[in-house]
């Protein structure tokens, strides 16, 4: 669905998103892929057809602009106001989802234990240190 330069945004626009820190961000969690297999292969073709508008809108602008100019799009982008979900709002949720159940995201960012042992109902936030992934 996404050529070349609109997967080159969809990982840029994502690390934007998830930068890397002291956790590797979204394009390490390669969160591009995943929004292009939803995109092209889960999505009607009406939302497909939405969420590829919304990527034209920004195509040229962004790839080609400075950090500053990246950053402006993006506040602009997420400030629109809509009665429906706008794109940046539909591209934040697919870059969260993205990230968080990648291996990056769940075992780097969050914590993942693939059998965390019994329930515990309270446990201190400071004996766990992050929230989990499972």
């Amino acid at each position: 669905v996404f050529s070349d330069d609109q997967l080159k945004l969809v990982a840029e626009m994502a690390d934007m998103i998830i930068p890397d820190t002291d956790t590797p961000g979204a394009k390490a969690a390669l969160v591009h892929d995943y929004i292009h297999a939803i995109v092209g292969d889960w999505y009607y073709d009406g939302e497909r057809e939405k969420f590829m508008r919304g990527l034209k809108a920004v195509d040229g602008r962004f790839l080609n602009g400075s950090a500053a100019e990246r950053k402006s799009i993006m506040t602009a982008l997420d400030n629109e106001k809509s009665d429906e979900k706008t794109f940046f709002e539909e591209f934040k949720e697919l870059t969260l989802v993205g990230y968080f159940s990648s291996q990056i995201g769940a075992e780097e960012e969050l914590r993942y234990e693939q059998y965390p042992g019994p329930y515990q109902g309270c446990v201190p936030f400071e004996k766990v240190g992050r929230t989990w992934a499972t």
